[in-house]
Protein backbone atom coordinates (compact mmCIF):
# COMPACT_ATOMS: atom_id res chain seq x y z
CA UNK A 1 0.00 0.00 0.00
CA UNK A 2 1.20 3.52 -0.73
CA UNK A 3 -0.09 6.77 0.64
CA UNK A 4 1.78 9.98 -0.11
CA UNK A 5 2.53 13.03 1.93
CA UNK A 6 -0.04 14.80 -0.22
CA UNK A 7 -2.64 13.29 2.11
CA UNK A 8 -4.67 16.45 2.16
CA UNK A 9 -4.84 16.52 -1.65
CA UNK A 10 -5.95 12.90 -1.74
CA UNK A 11 -8.59 13.53 0.87
CA UNK A 12 -9.93 16.47 -1.05
CA UNK A 13 -10.16 14.24 -4.15
CA UNK A 14 -11.77 11.43 -2.17
CA UNK A 15 -14.18 13.75 -0.41
CA UNK A 16 -15.24 15.22 -3.75
CA UNK A 17 -16.30 11.71 -4.71
CA UNK A 18 -17.53 10.49 -1.37
CA UNK A 19 -18.86 13.66 0.17
CA UNK A 20 -17.36 13.14 3.63
CA UNK A 21 -15.33 10.65 5.65
CA UNK A 22 -18.61 8.97 6.53
CA UNK A 23 -20.28 6.41 4.26
CA UNK A 24 -21.94 8.03 1.30
CA UNK A 25 -25.37 6.86 0.20
CA UNK A 26 -25.67 6.01 -3.48
CA UNK A 27 -29.06 5.24 -4.98
CA UNK A 28 -29.10 2.08 -7.11
CA UNK A 29 -31.97 0.55 -9.04
CA UNK A 30 -33.18 -2.91 -7.98
CA UNK A 31 -34.37 -5.72 -10.27
CA UNK A 32 -38.03 -4.83 -9.67
CA UNK A 33 -37.52 -1.23 -10.69
CA UNK A 34 -37.32 0.08 -7.15
CA UNK A 35 -34.25 1.57 -5.53
CA UNK A 36 -31.86 0.53 -2.82
CA UNK A 37 -29.06 2.22 -0.94
CA UNK A 38 -25.48 1.12 -1.49
CA UNK A 39 -22.67 2.29 0.74
CA UNK A 40 -19.19 3.25 -0.33
CA UNK A 41 -16.87 4.07 2.55
CA UNK A 42 -13.76 6.15 2.84
CA UNK A 43 -11.95 2.94 3.81
CA UNK A 44 -12.97 1.29 0.54
CA UNK A 45 -11.86 4.33 -1.45
CA UNK A 46 -8.41 4.26 0.16
CA UNK A 47 -8.16 0.48 -0.16
CA UNK A 48 -9.17 0.42 -3.83
CA UNK A 49 -6.76 3.20 -4.75
CA UNK A 50 -3.73 2.12 -2.75
CA UNK A 51 -4.00 -1.39 -1.28
CA UNK A 52 -5.69 -3.48 -3.96
CA UNK A 53 -2.63 -3.47 -6.24
CA UNK A 54 -0.98 -5.87 -3.78
CA UNK A 55 -3.79 -7.34 -1.67
CA UNK A 56 -6.28 -7.67 -4.52
CA UNK A 57 -9.68 -6.14 -5.16
CA UNK A 58 -11.29 -8.93 -3.15
CA UNK A 59 -8.71 -8.89 -0.38
CA UNK A 60 -7.39 -12.33 -1.33
CA UNK A 61 -3.74 -11.27 -1.64
CA UNK A 62 -3.82 -11.65 -5.42
CA UNK A 63 -3.32 -8.10 -6.61
CA UNK A 64 -1.57 -7.31 -9.88
CA UNK A 65 1.74 -6.76 -8.04
CA UNK A 66 1.57 -9.90 -5.89
CA UNK A 67 3.67 -12.04 -8.20
CA UNK A 68 6.60 -9.66 -7.72
CA UNK A 69 6.52 -9.69 -3.93
CA UNK A 70 8.12 -11.85 -1.25
CA UNK A 71 6.70 -12.38 1.30
CA UNK A 72 3.32 -12.44 -0.42
CA UNK A 73 0.62 -9.88 0.46
CA UNK A 74 -1.74 -10.84 3.29
CA UNK A 75 -4.89 -12.72 2.26
CA UNK A 76 -7.54 -10.86 4.25
CA UNK A 77 -10.21 -13.45 3.47
CA UNK A 78 -8.50 -15.87 5.89
CA UNK A 79 -8.54 -13.36 8.78
CA UNK A 80 -5.17 -14.74 9.92
CA UNK A 81 -2.83 -12.01 11.11
CA UNK A 82 0.75 -12.31 12.32
CA UNK A 83 1.01 -9.17 14.41
CA UNK A 84 -1.47 -9.24 17.25
CA UNK A 85 -1.68 -8.38 20.93
CA UNK A 86 -4.25 -11.18 21.42
CA UNK A 87 -3.49 -14.85 22.16
CA UNK A 88 -2.65 -17.30 19.39
CA UNK A 89 -5.74 -18.40 17.46
CA UNK A 90 -7.58 -15.18 18.21
CA UNK A 91 -8.53 -12.36 15.89
CA UNK A 92 -6.51 -9.19 16.43
CA UNK A 93 -8.04 -6.08 17.89
CA UNK A 94 -8.47 -3.04 15.62
CA UNK A 95 -5.50 -1.32 17.24
CA UNK A 96 -3.26 -4.18 16.07
CA UNK A 97 -4.26 -3.68 12.46
CA UNK A 98 -3.96 0.09 12.75
CA UNK A 99 -0.44 -0.31 14.18
CA UNK A 100 0.65 -2.55 11.30
CA UNK A 101 -0.70 -0.19 8.63
CA UNK A 102 0.77 2.88 10.30
CA UNK A 103 4.24 1.39 10.92
CA UNK A 104 4.48 -0.92 7.93
CA UNK A 105 6.45 -4.16 8.08
CA UNK A 106 10.24 -3.68 7.89
CA UNK A 107 12.05 -6.00 5.51
CA UNK A 108 8.96 -6.40 3.30
CA UNK A 109 7.19 -4.41 0.61
CA UNK A 110 4.54 -3.23 3.10
CA UNK A 111 5.26 0.49 3.61
CA UNK A 112 4.58 2.65 6.65
CA UNK A 113 1.43 4.72 6.22
CA UNK A 114 2.31 7.30 8.84
CA UNK A 115 0.51 10.04 6.90
CA UNK A 116 -2.93 8.51 7.38
CA UNK A 117 -5.00 10.07 10.12
CA UNK A 118 -6.51 7.98 12.88
CA UNK A 119 -9.91 8.26 11.21
CA UNK A 120 -8.51 7.11 7.86
CA UNK A 121 -6.69 4.18 9.46
CA UNK A 122 -9.83 3.11 11.28
CA UNK A 123 -11.89 3.37 8.08
CA UNK A 124 -9.34 1.26 6.18
CA UNK A 125 -9.36 -1.40 8.91
CA UNK A 126 -13.17 -1.47 8.85
CA UNK A 127 -13.09 -2.18 5.13
CA UNK A 128 -10.42 -4.89 5.47
CA UNK A 129 -12.68 -6.68 7.94
CA UNK A 130 -15.42 -6.94 5.28
CA UNK A 131 -13.37 -9.51 3.36
CA UNK A 132 -14.03 -12.31 5.86
CA UNK A 133 -17.21 -13.44 7.61
CA UNK A 134 -15.12 -14.51 10.59
CA UNK A 135 -15.29 -10.95 11.88
CA UNK A 136 -19.07 -11.31 12.13
CA UNK A 137 -18.82 -14.65 13.93
CA UNK A 138 -16.01 -14.13 16.43
CA UNK A 139 -14.70 -11.50 18.80
CA UNK A 140 -11.02 -10.91 19.60
CA UNK A 141 -9.90 -12.37 22.92
CA UNK A 142 -8.43 -10.21 25.67
CA UNK A 143 -5.05 -8.74 24.87
CA UNK A 144 -1.93 -10.25 26.40
CA UNK A 145 -0.69 -8.06 29.21
CA UNK A 146 2.77 -6.72 28.50
CA UNK A 147 3.67 -4.53 31.43
CA UNK A 148 6.83 -2.46 31.84
CA UNK A 149 10.07 -3.97 30.48
CA UNK A 150 12.88 -4.80 32.92
CA UNK A 151 16.37 -3.39 32.90
CA UNK A 152 18.34 -5.55 30.47
CA UNK A 153 21.21 -6.13 32.86
CA UNK A 154 23.97 -8.66 32.04
CA UNK A 155 22.37 -11.15 34.44
CA UNK A 156 18.93 -10.82 32.78
CA UNK A 157 20.48 -11.10 29.32
CA UNK A 158 22.38 -14.27 30.34
CA UNK A 159 19.13 -15.74 31.60
CA UNK A 160 17.59 -14.89 28.24
CA UNK A 161 20.39 -16.77 26.44
CA UNK A 162 19.52 -19.85 28.49
CA UNK A 163 15.82 -19.46 27.57
CA UNK A 164 16.89 -19.16 23.90
CA UNK A 165 18.54 -22.57 24.27
CA UNK A 166 15.61 -24.20 26.09
CA UNK A 167 13.09 -22.90 23.57
CA UNK A 168 15.33 -24.22 20.77
CA UNK A 169 15.19 -20.87 19.00
CA UNK A 170 18.50 -21.70 17.35
CA UNK A 171 16.89 -24.45 15.28
CA UNK A 172 15.40 -21.75 13.08
CA UNK A 173 17.18 -18.52 14.00
CA UNK A 174 20.64 -20.05 14.40
CA UNK A 175 22.93 -20.25 17.46
CA UNK A 176 23.98 -16.61 17.02
CA UNK A 177 20.54 -15.44 15.89
CA UNK A 178 21.57 -14.92 12.27
CA UNK A 179 18.56 -16.72 10.80
CA UNK A 180 20.70 -19.66 9.67
CA UNK A 181 19.52 -22.51 11.91
CA UNK A 182 19.41 -26.06 10.51
CA UNK A 183 15.62 -25.87 10.08
CA UNK A 184 15.67 -22.46 8.36
CA UNK A 185 15.81 -23.76 4.75
CA UNK A 186 12.72 -25.94 5.33
CA UNK A 187 10.40 -23.33 6.88
CA UNK A 188 7.06 -22.65 5.20
CA UNK A 189 3.96 -20.72 6.12
CA UNK A 190 0.44 -22.14 6.30
CA UNK A 191 0.01 -21.58 2.55
CA UNK A 192 3.03 -23.78 1.86
CA UNK A 193 5.20 -20.85 0.77
CA UNK A 194 8.86 -20.64 1.89
CA UNK A 195 9.42 -18.32 4.83
CA UNK A 196 12.65 -16.99 6.32
CA UNK A 197 13.72 -17.14 9.94
CA UNK A 198 14.47 -13.61 11.13
CA UNK A 199 18.10 -12.54 11.52
CA UNK A 200 18.16 -11.03 15.03
CA UNK A 201 21.52 -9.39 14.37
CA UNK A 202 19.74 -6.93 12.06
CA UNK A 203 18.71 -4.79 15.01
CA UNK A 204 15.89 -2.30 14.63
CA UNK A 205 14.20 -3.99 11.67
CA UNK A 206 11.93 -6.61 13.22
CA UNK A 207 8.69 -7.05 11.33
CA UNK A 208 6.38 -6.77 14.33
CA UNK A 209 8.28 -3.82 15.80
CA UNK A 210 11.69 -3.52 17.43
CA UNK A 211 10.93 -2.05 20.85
CA UNK A 212 11.19 -4.30 23.90
CA UNK A 213 7.39 -4.31 24.19
CA UNK A 214 7.01 -5.26 20.50
CA UNK A 215 9.45 -8.16 20.81
CA UNK A 216 7.84 -9.40 24.05
CA UNK A 217 4.42 -9.27 22.38
CA UNK A 218 5.72 -11.35 19.43
CA UNK A 219 7.20 -13.99 21.76
CA UNK A 220 3.97 -14.09 23.77
CA UNK A 221 1.46 -14.31 20.92
CA UNK A 222 3.51 -15.92 18.14
CA UNK A 223 3.04 -15.17 14.46
CA UNK A 224 -0.16 -16.77 13.19
CA UNK A 225 0.21 -18.62 9.90
CA UNK A 226 3.95 -19.19 10.39
CA UNK A 227 6.13 -21.72 12.27
CA UNK A 228 6.77 -19.10 14.99
CA UNK A 229 4.90 -20.37 18.10
CA UNK A 230 3.36 -18.45 21.00
CA UNK A 231 5.24 -18.79 24.29
CA UNK A 232 2.66 -17.28 26.62
CA UNK A 233 2.03 -19.91 29.29
CA UNK A 234 5.00 -21.98 28.08
CA UNK A 235 7.57 -19.80 29.83
CA UNK A 236 7.08 -17.46 32.79
CA UNK A 237 6.78 -13.77 32.04
CA UNK A 238 10.22 -13.17 33.55
CA UNK A 239 11.76 -15.64 31.11
CA UNK A 240 10.08 -14.01 28.12
CA UNK A 241 11.39 -10.60 29.18
CA UNK A 242 14.87 -12.13 29.61
CA UNK A 243 14.60 -13.67 26.13
CA UNK A 244 13.60 -10.24 24.82
CA UNK A 245 16.74 -8.73 26.37
CA UNK A 246 18.92 -11.46 24.84
CA UNK A 247 17.47 -10.90 21.35
CA UNK A 248 17.94 -7.14 21.63
CA UNK A 249 21.56 -7.80 22.58
CA UNK A 250 22.11 -9.93 19.47
CA UNK A 251 21.53 -6.85 17.32
CA UNK A 252 23.34 -4.36 19.53
CA UNK A 253 26.62 -4.72 17.64
CA UNK A 254 25.14 -3.47 14.37
CA UNK A 255 24.76 0.23 13.49
CA UNK A 256 21.49 1.83 14.53
CA UNK A 257 19.29 2.34 11.45
CA UNK A 258 19.23 6.00 10.42
CA UNK A 259 16.06 8.03 10.82
CA UNK A 260 14.54 8.37 7.34
CA UNK A 261 13.23 11.64 5.95
CA UNK A 262 10.19 12.12 3.75
CA UNK A 263 11.34 15.12 1.75
CA UNK A 264 14.09 15.86 -0.76
CA UNK A 265 14.91 19.58 -0.76
CA UNK A 266 16.41 20.87 -4.02
CA UNK A 267 19.06 23.50 -3.25
CA UNK A 268 19.90 26.45 -5.48
CA UNK A 269 23.49 26.42 -6.69
CA UNK A 270 25.95 26.57 -9.54
CA UNK A 271 26.44 23.36 -11.51
CA UNK A 272 29.44 22.48 -13.63
CA UNK A 273 29.01 21.99 -17.37
CA UNK A 274 29.52 18.27 -16.80
CA UNK A 275 28.17 17.33 -13.37
CA UNK A 276 30.02 14.53 -11.59
CA UNK A 277 29.40 12.79 -8.24
CA UNK A 278 32.12 14.96 -6.68
CA UNK A 279 30.61 18.25 -7.84
CA UNK A 280 31.05 20.83 -5.06
CA UNK A 281 27.47 22.06 -5.51
CA UNK A 282 26.12 19.00 -3.70
CA UNK A 283 27.87 19.94 -0.46
CA UNK A 284 25.44 22.82 0.05
CA UNK A 285 22.38 20.59 -0.40
CA UNK A 286 20.58 18.98 2.53
CA UNK A 287 21.00 15.18 2.57
CA UNK A 288 17.78 13.16 2.57
CA UNK A 289 17.97 9.70 4.15
CA UNK A 290 15.50 7.53 2.27
CA UNK A 291 14.21 4.20 3.55
CA UNK A 292 13.92 1.35 1.04
CA UNK A 293 11.85 -1.80 1.32
CA UNK A 294 12.64 -4.98 -0.62
CA UNK A 295 9.87 -6.03 -2.97
CA UNK A 296 11.37 -9.52 -3.03
CA UNK A 297 12.94 -10.07 0.40
CA UNK A 298 15.98 -12.30 0.39
CA UNK A 299 18.27 -10.90 3.07
CA UNK A 300 20.71 -8.86 0.99
CA UNK A 301 18.80 -5.81 -0.17
CA UNK A 302 19.80 -2.18 0.37
CA UNK A 303 17.92 -0.66 3.32
CA UNK A 304 18.75 3.03 2.91
CA UNK A 305 20.18 5.54 0.48
CA UNK A 306 21.15 9.20 0.74
CA UNK A 307 20.09 11.75 -1.89
CA UNK A 308 21.05 15.38 -2.49
CA UNK A 309 19.62 17.63 -5.21
CA UNK A 310 20.72 20.92 -6.77
CA UNK A 311 19.31 23.14 -9.51
CA UNK A 312 20.95 26.07 -11.29
CA UNK A 313 17.61 27.27 -12.64
CA UNK A 314 17.80 25.36 -15.90
CA UNK A 315 18.98 21.88 -14.89
CA UNK A 316 18.26 19.49 -12.03
CA UNK A 317 21.06 17.31 -10.65
CA UNK A 318 20.41 14.55 -8.12
CA UNK A 319 23.18 12.57 -6.41
CA UNK A 320 22.28 9.20 -4.91
CA UNK A 321 24.63 7.29 -2.58
CA UNK A 322 24.37 3.92 -0.85
CA UNK A 323 26.61 1.34 0.78
CA UNK A 324 27.40 -1.82 -1.16
CA UNK A 325 30.16 -4.23 -0.14
CA UNK A 326 30.62 -5.49 -3.70
CA UNK A 327 30.83 -3.70 -7.01
CA UNK A 328 28.66 -5.54 -9.55
CA UNK A 329 29.26 -3.89 -12.91
CA UNK A 330 30.28 -6.78 -15.19
CA UNK A 331 27.22 -9.07 -15.57
CA UNK A 332 28.60 -10.89 -18.61
CA UNK A 333 27.80 -14.37 -17.31
CA UNK A 334 24.21 -15.57 -17.06
CA UNK A 335 24.53 -16.02 -13.27
CA UNK A 336 25.72 -12.45 -12.66
CA UNK A 337 23.56 -9.36 -12.15
CA UNK A 338 24.36 -5.67 -12.06
CA UNK A 339 24.05 -2.93 -9.47
CA UNK A 340 21.62 -0.21 -10.48
CA UNK A 341 19.59 2.71 -9.16
CA UNK A 342 16.51 4.47 -10.50
CA UNK A 343 14.62 7.68 -9.85
CA UNK A 344 10.91 7.87 -10.61
CA UNK A 345 8.61 10.86 -11.19
CA UNK A 346 4.86 10.94 -11.82
CA UNK A 347 3.90 12.33 -15.20
CA UNK A 348 1.36 15.05 -14.51
CA UNK A 349 1.06 18.76 -15.03
CA UNK A 350 1.74 19.40 -11.38
CA UNK A 351 4.44 16.79 -10.88
CA UNK A 352 2.33 15.17 -8.17
CA UNK A 353 1.23 11.55 -8.01
CA UNK A 354 -2.49 11.05 -8.05
CA UNK A 355 -4.28 8.86 -5.56
CA UNK A 356 -4.11 6.02 -8.12
CA UNK A 357 -0.40 6.30 -9.01
CA UNK A 358 1.32 3.20 -7.67
CA UNK A 359 4.82 3.94 -6.38
CA UNK A 360 6.15 0.74 -7.96
CA UNK A 361 6.00 1.43 -11.74
CA UNK A 362 2.90 3.61 -11.90
CA UNK A 363 -0.55 2.40 -12.92
CA UNK A 364 -3.00 2.51 -15.80
CA UNK A 365 -3.96 6.10 -16.46
CA UNK A 366 -1.22 7.31 -14.10
CA UNK A 367 2.12 6.96 -15.95
CA UNK A 368 5.57 7.49 -14.48
CA UNK A 369 8.93 8.58 -15.88
CA UNK A 370 11.92 6.51 -14.71
CA UNK A 371 15.62 7.37 -14.92
CA UNK A 372 17.56 4.11 -14.63
CA UNK A 373 21.35 4.11 -14.11
CA UNK A 374 23.08 0.78 -14.75
CA UNK A 375 26.56 -0.08 -13.47
CA UNK A 376 27.44 -2.14 -16.56
CA UNK A 377 26.34 0.66 -18.88
CA UNK A 378 28.70 2.93 -16.95
CA UNK A 379 31.58 0.62 -17.87
CA UNK A 380 30.46 0.40 -21.50
CA UNK A 381 30.30 4.16 -21.83
CA UNK A 382 33.68 4.56 -20.13
CA UNK A 383 35.51 1.51 -21.53
CA UNK A 384 33.98 -0.23 -24.51
CA UNK A 385 36.51 -3.08 -24.53
CA UNK A 386 35.43 -4.40 -21.09
CA UNK A 387 34.13 -7.71 -22.50
CA UNK A 388 37.57 -8.46 -23.95
CA UNK A 389 39.11 -8.27 -20.48
CA UNK A 390 36.65 -10.90 -19.20
CA UNK A 391 36.85 -13.19 -22.25
CA UNK A 392 40.30 -12.53 -23.82
CA UNK A 393 40.78 -13.90 -27.32
CA UNK A 394 37.07 -14.29 -28.00
CA UNK A 395 35.84 -14.21 -31.59
CA UNK A 396 32.64 -12.45 -32.60
CA UNK A 397 30.90 -12.75 -35.97
CA UNK A 398 29.73 -9.39 -37.23
CA UNK A 399 27.68 -8.28 -40.20
CA UNK A 400 29.19 -5.68 -42.53
CA UNK A 401 27.55 -2.32 -42.44
CA UNK A 402 24.78 -1.00 -40.20
CA UNK A 403 22.00 -1.26 -42.76
CA UNK A 404 22.78 -4.87 -43.67
CA UNK A 405 23.58 -5.86 -40.11
CA UNK A 406 20.34 -4.52 -38.70
CA UNK A 407 18.40 -6.81 -40.97
CA UNK A 408 19.60 -9.60 -38.69
CA UNK A 409 19.76 -7.67 -35.40
CA UNK A 410 16.16 -6.55 -35.20
CA UNK A 411 16.45 -5.01 -31.73
CA UNK A 412 19.16 -2.66 -32.98
CA UNK A 413 17.08 -1.87 -36.05
CA UNK A 414 14.20 -0.91 -33.76
CA UNK A 415 16.45 1.44 -31.77
CA UNK A 416 16.61 -0.71 -28.62
CA UNK A 417 19.28 0.89 -26.42
CA UNK A 418 20.37 -2.48 -25.02
CA UNK A 419 21.40 -3.59 -28.52
CA UNK A 420 22.83 -0.22 -29.55
CA UNK A 421 25.92 -0.50 -27.35
CA UNK A 422 28.25 1.28 -29.75
CA UNK A 423 25.94 4.32 -29.89
CA UNK A 424 25.21 4.54 -26.18
CA UNK A 425 26.45 7.85 -24.71
CA UNK A 426 24.88 7.79 -21.23
CA UNK A 427 24.77 5.10 -18.52
CA UNK A 428 21.18 6.20 -17.79
CA UNK A 429 18.11 4.96 -19.62
CA UNK A 430 15.03 7.19 -19.83
CA UNK A 431 11.90 5.02 -19.46
CA UNK A 432 8.15 5.09 -18.91
CA UNK A 433 5.68 2.72 -17.26
CA UNK A 434 1.97 2.47 -16.52
CA UNK A 435 2.12 -0.55 -14.26
CA UNK A 436 3.88 -3.89 -13.99
CA UNK A 437 5.11 -5.36 -17.26
CA UNK A 438 4.79 -2.08 -19.16
CA UNK A 439 8.34 -0.68 -18.83
CA UNK A 440 9.21 1.00 -22.14
CA UNK A 441 12.37 2.82 -23.17
CA UNK A 442 12.01 6.22 -24.79
CA UNK A 443 13.28 6.58 -28.34
CA UNK A 444 17.06 7.12 -28.72
CA UNK A 445 16.50 10.70 -29.89
CA UNK A 446 14.49 11.43 -26.71
CA UNK A 447 17.03 10.05 -24.22
CA UNK A 448 17.90 13.29 -22.44
CA UNK A 449 19.09 12.24 -18.96
CA UNK A 450 22.84 12.43 -18.41
CA UNK A 451 24.93 11.31 -15.48
CA UNK A 452 27.64 9.04 -14.16
CA UNK A 453 28.44 6.75 -11.24
CA UNK A 454 31.57 5.85 -9.28
CA UNK A 455 32.31 3.13 -6.73
CA UNK A 456 34.68 4.09 -3.90
CA UNK A 457 35.41 2.40 -0.56
CA UNK A 458 32.27 0.27 -0.49
CA UNK A 459 29.90 3.02 -1.66
CA UNK A 460 28.18 3.88 -4.92
CA UNK A 461 27.70 7.52 -5.82
CA UNK A 462 25.54 8.21 -8.86
CA UNK A 463 24.49 11.50 -10.44
CA UNK A 464 21.43 12.14 -12.63
CA UNK A 465 21.13 15.39 -14.64
CA UNK A 466 18.28 16.65 -16.81
CA UNK A 467 16.92 19.95 -18.03
CA UNK A 468 14.09 21.20 -15.82
CA UNK A 469 11.80 21.62 -18.82
CA UNK A 470 10.60 18.32 -20.26
CA UNK A 471 12.08 17.46 -23.64
CA UNK A 472 9.10 15.44 -24.80
CA UNK A 473 5.58 14.32 -23.90
CA UNK A 474 6.88 11.27 -22.03
CA UNK A 475 9.15 13.31 -19.75
CA UNK A 476 8.06 14.19 -16.24
CA UNK A 477 7.44 17.80 -15.34
CA UNK A 478 9.87 18.72 -12.57
CA UNK A 479 7.58 20.73 -10.31
CA UNK A 480 8.55 23.19 -7.59
CA UNK A 481 6.75 20.92 -5.15
CA UNK A 482 6.22 17.48 -6.63
CA UNK A 483 7.00 13.89 -5.84
CA UNK A 484 9.83 11.45 -6.34
CA UNK A 485 10.65 7.81 -5.57
CA UNK A 486 13.82 5.70 -5.63
CA UNK A 487 14.82 2.07 -6.20
CA UNK A 488 18.12 0.19 -5.86
CA UNK A 489 19.21 -3.16 -7.28
CA UNK A 490 22.00 -5.11 -5.55
CA UNK A 491 23.50 -7.40 -8.18
CA UNK A 492 25.34 -9.68 -5.77
CA UNK A 493 22.00 -10.40 -4.03
CA UNK A 494 20.43 -11.44 -7.32
CA UNK A 495 18.35 -8.29 -7.76
CA UNK A 496 17.00 -7.74 -11.28
CA UNK A 497 13.83 -6.46 -12.90
CA UNK A 498 11.07 -6.30 -10.23
CA UNK A 499 13.37 -7.81 -7.61
CA UNK A 500 14.66 -4.64 -5.98
CA UNK A 501 14.38 -2.36 -2.96
CA UNK A 502 12.09 0.63 -3.46
CA UNK A 503 10.97 3.71 -1.56
CA UNK A 504 7.52 5.19 -1.26
CA UNK A 505 6.57 8.49 -2.87
CA UNK A 506 8.51 11.35 -1.24
CA UNK A 507 7.97 15.07 -1.51
CA UNK A 508 10.49 16.91 -3.68
CA UNK A 509 10.55 20.62 -2.83
CA UNK A 510 12.63 23.37 -4.42
CA UNK A 511 14.39 25.73 -2.06
CA UNK A 512 13.12 29.30 -2.32
CA UNK A 513 15.28 31.61 -4.42
CA UNK A 514 17.31 34.24 -2.63
CA UNK A 515 15.70 37.69 -2.73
Amino acid sequence: MVYTRQASLLLVAVWLVIGSPNDRKVSAQTADGGSQVAETSLGKAIYDAQCSVCHGENGDGKGSAAFLLKPKPRDFTLATFKFRSTPTGSLPIDEDLVRTIRNGIPGTSMPAWKWLSDAELTATVDHIKTFSEIWDEEEPEEVVEIGPPPDCSPAVTRRGAAVYERARCGQCHGPRGEGDGPAAPTLKDDAGLPISAYDFTRGGRMKGGSTAADIFRTFSTGLAGTPMPAYEGVFPTEDLWALTCHVIGLGSGKPTPPVPTNELVVARGSLSTTVTPTDAAFESALPATISLRPLFAQGGSVDYLTARAVTDGSRLAIRVEWADDRQDNRPLRHEDFRDAVAIQFPISSGGTASETTFHGMGSRGAPVNIWHWKADWQIEVSRRDEINSVYPGMVVDTYPGDSFGNMFVTAAAAGNLISEQSKRTSPIEDLNAVGHGTLTSQRPDQQNVEGSGVYTDGHWSVVFVRELLPGGPRDATIAQSGQIAFAVWDGSSGDRNGQKAASEWLTCTFQASSP
